[in-house]
């Protein structure tokens, strides 16, 4: 029997325990390919199938990703350095994109500490952690234009870090010496576009945008790509393509600042402009205020408005995360949150803060999924059929007369007939309430 119908037998439960054993094999399966890897490789066996070296092997006659091959190489050949790798691998305690991105950075006295802090942790925070281990300077910030790809084109590179600061002059931002003032020689068109950072910054350009996963090698420079990778525990390193029209107002900001920071540089401006966007965004969405109204009384009835203080004390209850619990624990998610009725509203439900909480959008969909059912889209050839609510066998009209039939949701006197009418929300709420008391 194919896989894919024995997993469609499966009932949820059973569904979810074989993802977890077949993860869990698939851990022994890497970390037993790694002891091999080890041995091949202290044996030099690849040569004698005709591979110059261990990569090329991987690659050649174990079909194995570019990507896929260098990780399991550099792991194996840390493995041989400090055992405990593999073990913690086999437990599936941290993935093998963590332990790779370590491996630079370990040494006999830190490694156990390291592996330790890497455990649960998302790639992300691996990002983090290895900046902790081995801190690195602030990078100088600058605004430096970008070579010309087409004549209509005009993207301007900025890279800021959390330190540095902007010169006032664009020709102070050269370090050519023999180009005239005032004037900014173009870098770019003498590196390619994508191995700027590496140049500029004297740093090997980074694998991945955390961002939006960008390959540094893809060309991809247009207005909106940006890199965010952290430096040390407090200082990351930004990089990204503006248009002419962003870098106006920056500068712009830049010179209506200069009378409360003279120093005024991009850093502060940046600091400034996302400090207000969120006190601007947690106002409009969740009522955040420095000076909240007194609630007024009377304002948690069957409405399906949410009084403003009801968005801000479940916002601090919820610490801005989504309140789901599963068997695993808490949702972690905090994008796409939504105010979620835990009674829900057709079933009577307040808009009070014991009946509000934050939910993330698949969650909260997920819960109504539960209470009211899967929503079902019909397509436009099923639409009318869709709409229809059987009834009991009876006679049928003719189209012309079922078009010609008052459009009020009811029979024109004709029993039996299928008649197209929406839910009415008494029912909605009746069935709600018969869900809920079945929990």
């Amino acid at each position: 029997m194919p896989a894919s119908a024995t997993a469609a037998a499966l009932t949820d439960d059973d569904l979810l325990c074989e993802a977890q054993r077949l993860a869990r094999r698939t851990q022994e399966e890497t970390t037993a390919l790694l002891r091999v890897l080890m041995e091949v490789d202290r044996r030099r066996l690849y040569l004698r199938e005709g591979c110059a070296s261990l990569f090329a092997w991987c690659v050649q006659v174990l079909h194995l990703d570019e990507g896929g091959a260098y990780n399991r190489i550099e792991v194996a050949r840390l493995a041989r350095r400090l055992p405990a790798v593999l073990d913690t691998l086999e437990r599936g305690a941290v993935t093998l994109t963590a332990v790779r991105l370590l491996a630079p950075h370990l040494t006999e006295a830190n490694h156990v500490a390291a592996l330790a802090r890497a455990q649960g942790r998302t790639t992300r925070e691996i990002h983090l952690l290895v900046a902790e281990l081995s801190p690195r300077p602030p990078v100088p910030t600058f605004i430096r234009r970008l070579a010309l790809a087409k004549a209509h084109a005009l993207p301007i590179s900025g890279e800021m870090a959390s330190s540095g600061g902007l010169p006032d002059d664009e020709s102070a931002l050269s370090s050519d010496a023999g180009a005239p003032a005032g004037r900014l020689p173009s870098l770019a068109q003498a590196v390619p576009a994508q191995n700027l950072s590496a140049l500029t910054l004297g740093l090997p350009p980074p694998h991945l945008s955390l961002d939006q996963a960008q390959p540094e090698g893809s060309g991809a420079r247009g207005p909106g790509t940006a890199t965010l990778a952290p430096l040390s525990a407090t200082l990351y390193k930004l990089q990204m393509t503006l248009t002419a029209e962003t870098h106006a107002k920056i500068r712009q900001a830049q010179n209506l600042l200069r009378h409360t920071i003279p120093t005024c540089t991009v850093v502060d401006v940046l600091d400034r402009a996302v400090t207000v966007l969120v006190r601007q965004l947690e106002r409009q969405r969740y009522a955040l205020t420095t000076n909240p109204r007194p609630p007024r009384a009377g304002r948690t009835g069957k409405a399906r408005h949410i009084p403003s203080f009801v968005k801000r004390a479940v916002w601090q209850r919820d610490e801005g995360q989504c309140a789901f619990v599963g068997p695993r624990g808490r949702c972690r998610e905090r994008a796409w949150l939504e105010f979620h009725h835990v009674i829900p509203y057709a079933a009577g439900g307040p808009a009070s803060v014991e009946n509000i909480s934050l939910r993330c959008r698949a969650h909260n969909a997920f819960e109504g999924e539960q209470l009211y059912g899967a929503r079902r889209r019909p397509t436009a050839a099923a639409a009318p059929e869709a709409r229809t609510v059987p009834t009991a066998p009876g006679p049928v009209l003719p189209r012309e007369s079922a078009e010609a039939r008052p459009d009020n949701g009811t029979a024109d006197g004709n029993e039996g007939t299928a008649v197209a009418h929406p839910m009415r929300a008494r029912t909605r709420r009746r069935t709600a309430r018969e869900r809920l008391a079945l929990r």
